[in-house]
């Protein structure tokens, strides 16, 4: 068997856990820090509905 696939998934998802981490830490900071990734993907989402309900108003 060719393991390869599993290989280049798995060196996949430890980059994008350590770009989490470190986008967590160094960007977001202060409240969301201790937030879980789909916690922190909700309030960012949300910003952008915020201003576009108030500006349809």
């Amino acid at each position: 068997m060719d393991f390869g696939e599993n290989i280049a998934w798995w060196w996949i998802m430890i980059l994008a856990f350590n770009l989490k981490s470190a986008m967590i830490w160094l960007v977001l900071g202060g409240s969301l820090a201790s937030k879980r990734m789909k916690a922190i993907w909700f309030s960012l989402i949300r910003i952008p509905g915020r201003v576009v309900k108030h500006a349809r108003g």
